[in-house]
């Protein structure tokens, strides 16, 4: 459970931390902002479309106050206008009006597309990415020797450089220079520029890798990125004329469309400046909610670090529900005698069956005892008698005076007419049986199988039989008091009597036979 509280807390903080980080964003740019540095790693790829509007309002800004050159105008027509890439972009990015982007699913980082789904795993921000680390020169296998190493009580095989080729250059690992300078990166076919940077092409002049028209080197983030050279920091809630509209959807235009919307008009450099700054206050907000935070880096809403403690914390709660529940399984398992009897030894084990014999014996001698009890209890209640047995036999046989002329005698076979039939009635009760032992007498003998077993298992060390004796001592006491408990509350209630013909009851009664031969017809003599 204490994981558990644990594993919530921290979900909660790095959630609650991620709140933080997406509070703490800042606009870029916009009223009151200086020039910056827009798009590359600074927002996901689901705003590429954005960044390419931003890129050809600040293109047009550059025409119409002048700031464009004639080579830029005709390489814009020549490639950005027809929404083209100098060079092409690599695989990992599309082209967005003159600009190469990182496709959907990917995050831009040092000039270099990531994959969303493996981002927090693959160290995107290391410095082997940051400077572009080369990998290592394969080296020759004549530099290495393989030894053996005892480990673990193993053998162990391993491969090393030979002590004689330390010295040799091929046999070397050239050290890692945490250095990446733009003008010393140079190109050839085999190797282009936008390996690095998905804006970066060859100069074919020199060589040497170059920012894309229309970027600037960022050392910041080691890519290159749109530059906004833009000044905004006049502008604000203090001013009180707006921006010229009119000028605000020249810009908004697009860029191979404005030469017709233009016309031969000019104006003022300070109005388009005032009207641009408007145009990014107004798009600030959007280009803010795609910006990238820490939350990029989490893995389902967590840091890696979270994340890791979140899994170890889950492990060890998956755990400790498994080992509770082996252990409700075990001792649920113990409760059937049958599987305590199998974990005894032969000695355990024969003690356990004389115990158990002993048991059966007393408990056969309480139940009698138990019966002796309720009988007494049930004749205390109501003295029993015998039914009188009548004597007198039956009126009209044999007929008074003797027998008559032509009649046979009685012939043998009948019972005497004045014969008893029943004993005759007595009163009384049968005497009580001797007085059982109660209380705590009754629960020696009875707990004394209990009490051999629990100490023939504490001899042994054996707590599986000591366990079962001390449960029978207890068992046996319990139900010793509840029987005398029993007793005294029908003591004291009354018991009805007990049947006739059982132990203790009133005898049978039997009504009075007819006699056969009373009506008989017989033949005369």
């Amino acid at each position: 459970m204490l994981r558990l509280v644990f594993l919530v807390g921290v979900v909660a903080l790095t959630l609650a931390s991620a709140d933080e980080v997406a509070s703490a964003k800042k606009k870029p740019f916009g009223l009151e902002h200086g020039p910056t540095y827009i798009g590359g790693s600074f927002v996901r790829s689901i705003a590429n479309e954005m960044i390419g509007e931003i890129y050809g309002q600040y293109r047009n800004f550059r025409l119409l106050s002048g700031d464009m050159n004639d080579i830029e105008v005709e390489y814009h027509k020549k490639w950005s206008d027809r929404g083209q890439c100098e060079q092409a972009c690599n695989d990992q990015a599309d082209c967005i009006g003159g600009l190469c982007m990182c496709k959907n699913g990917t995050l831009q980082i040092f000039g270099q597309c990531n994959d969303l789904q493996f981002l927090a795993l693959s160290s995107p921000r290391s410095d082997e990415k940051k400077y572009r680390k080369p990998p290592d020169p394969v080296r020759p296998d004549v530099c290495f020797e393989y030894v053996y190493e005892r480990r673990n009580g193993k053998d162990e095989r391993k491969r090393r450089v030979k002590a004689s080729m330390l010295n040799v250059k091929m046999c070397q690992i050239p050290p890692f220079i945490r250095k990446f300078e733009l003008k010393e990166q140079n190109c050839t076919f085999h190797q282009p520029c936008n390996v690095d940077g998905v804006n970066l092409m060859c100069n074919q002049n020199n060589d040497q890798c170059e920012c894309r028209p229309g970027t600037q080197w960022n050392k910041k983030t080691m890519e290159c990125q749109v530059f906004l050279d833009v000044n905004c920091m006049e502008y604000g809630s203090s001013d009180i004329v707006g921006p010229n509209k009119e000028l605000i959807e020249l810009l908004k235009a697009k860029p191979s469309l404005l030469a017709k919307k233009v016309g031969s008009k000019t104006y003022e450099k300070a109005d388009l400046k005032k009207s641009f700054c408007y145009l990014l206050e107004a798009e600030a907000e959007d280009y803010l909610a795609n910006q990238v935070d820490e939350s990029d880096f989490y893995i389902l809403g967590l840091s890696v670090g979270a994340f890791f403690a979140a899994c170890c914390g889950s492990i060890c709660a998956a755990c400790c529900c498994c080992q509770c529940c082996a252990s409700c399984k075990q001792k649920i398992k113990e409760l059937d005698p049958r599987y305590r009897f199998s974990q005894m030894d032969q000695t355990a084990q024969m003690a356990a069956l004389g115990a158990v014999a002993a048991g059966e014996a007393l408990d056969k001698r309480d139940e009698q005892n138990d019966e002796y009890k309720a009988a007494q209890i049930q004749m205390q209640q109501g003295q029993v008698a015998y039914a009188p047995v009548p004597t007198n036999p039956p009126a009209g046989y044999p007929p008074a005076g003797g027998y008559q002329p032509g009649y046979p005698p009685a012939q043998p076979g009948y019972p005497p007419a004045a014969g008893p039939g029943y004993p005759p009635a007595q009163q009384g009760y049968y005497p009580p049986p001797p007085q059982p032992a109660s209380g705590l007498a009754s629960y020696i003998p009875n707990a004394a199988p209990g009490a051999v077993l629990a100490g023939v298992g504490a001899y042994q060390g054996n707590n599986a039989m000591t366990g079962l004796g001390v449960a029978d001592m207890v068992d046996k006491y319990r139900e010793g008091g509840d029987k005398d408990h029993a007793f005294k509350m029908a003591e004291l209630k009354g018991a009805p009597p007990p049947p006739p013909g059982s132990y203790g009851g009133a005898p049978i009664e039997v009504p009075p036979q007819a006699n056969p031969l009373e009506n008989a017809n017989y033949p005369r003599q």
